[in-house]
């Protein structure tokens, strides 16, 4: 970018670059056998045919280098809030999947909005404008693990690991009942879709891509239905927040380290909230979005039907006509900081994999 600077600068960042490289730069100055050295040089020229000096240090060569200007970047605007240019529907639905085990359904409307972002990531852009062109009814959370039990009873989510070794547990169990299902392949979520339509004579799928960032703006154009990405997320998600300190943990019997150093406490996270949840909370736990759905954000992150194409989204070039290939995956999860789960931020993952922090909610057309 033509930045130039001046000799402090340069001084600055050197300081700052030196400082911050490893102690020592070859194996000599770190204490190692000067005839361990030799010995490893004569072997390896002999027998790898190799022959260099790894505590040589060669000095860096100067050469100019011609500045180039990058091109401007064309920025779209990103059109104001969407608009609904229908009712929410007619009412919502609520299903009987069996052993008293219901699903509730939101009514989502039909309408207009900007898709994707120019303020996140390159795979959000461009920004088009899409049509919701009919209205339709989407679980109100995630599908939980007593709900696919209901098709797949011997089913368990599993555990997730801790931050420790030589211990007495295997990790954190996941298979509370009203935890969001995890660890589905596209296609067992496509399977579930299936079963539930002969079930209730409806035409269940997983969402497309369009349907499912429409949900959850929900008539928002922030980055998250309840704010930007700097809102304290508490009360609306379960994302990785403070108490991921608590994953680092000692001792055969492990529990949490009260003040755990960098070496085990390596989790990214927003420190600033604190949402209660270690990893995965039941479904429903936190305040809902604008239409009535819980977990768009965090909790468990949610396959859709589209393919991870490129933008700009198109609903008749075949990303959403099923089949192998990387799909696409939204929402994020507990083990995302809020950038991970804005409302336009996508992952890709093969149609086969159970991926640890993935599950589903689906849609009637």
């Amino acid at each position: 970018h033509n930045v130039k600077l001046d000799q402090e600068s340069w001084d600055r960042l050197i300081a700052w670059a030196d400082l911050n490289a490893p102690f020592h730069g070859t194996w000599s100055e770190g204490g190692a056998s000067p005839q361990i050295l030799a010995r490893r040089m004569e072997l390896r020229e002999q027998y790898a045919n190799i022959s260099y000096n790894p505590e040589e240090i060669v000095p860096a060569q100067a050469r100019s280098v011609d500045r180039m200007m990058p091109e401007p970047v064309k920025r779209q605007v990103v059109a104001p809030k969407p608009t609904a240019t229908s009712k929410r529907g007619k009412a919502p639905l609520t299903f009987d999947l069996g052993d008293g085990v219901r699903m509730e359904l939101a009514p989502i409307p039909s309408g207009y909005f900007s898709m994707g972002s120019n303020r996140e990531t390159p795979v959000e852009q461009p920004v088009s404008r899409v049509q919701i062109a009919k209205p339709f009814h989407m679980g109100t959370t995630e599908v939980t693990l007593e709900q696919y039990r209901q098709f797949d009873p011997e089913y368990l989510n599993g555990v997730y690991d801790m931050h420790y070794k030589d211990q007495v547990h295997r990790g954190y169990y996941m298979n509370d009942m009203q935890y969001p299902v995890i660890r589905v392949s596209w296609h067992r979520a496509m399977a579930f879709c299936e079963w539930l339509s002969q079930k209730t004579g409806r035409t269940v799928s997983l969402p497309t891509e369009a349907q499912w960032e429409w949900a959850c703006r929900a008539g928002t154009n922030t980055p998250l239905s309840f704010g930007d990405l700097d809102t304290e997320f508490s009360k609306f998600a379960n994302l990785a927040d403070i108490t991921v300190k608590e994953m680092a943990v000692s001792g055969v019997n492990p529990m949490p380290i009260a003040n755990p150093n960098h070496t085990i406490d390596f989790e990214l996270k927003d420190p600033r909230s604190n949402d209660g949840a270690l990893h995965l909370s039941e479904a429903g736990s936190y305040q809902p979005n604008p239409w009535g759905l819980f977990d768009m954000h965090g909790n468990a992150a949610e396959w859709t039907r589209s393919e991870y194409k490129p933008y700009p989204y198109k609903d008749d070039d075949g990303r959403n006509s099923g089949g192998e290939g990387t799909k696409t995956v939204r929402g994020g999860s507990w083990h995302d900081r809020p950038l991970r789960a804005s409302s336009s931020y996508r992952l890709g993952f093969p149609a086969w994999q159970r991926v640890y922090h993935t599950g589903f909610r689906i849609v009637v057309e």
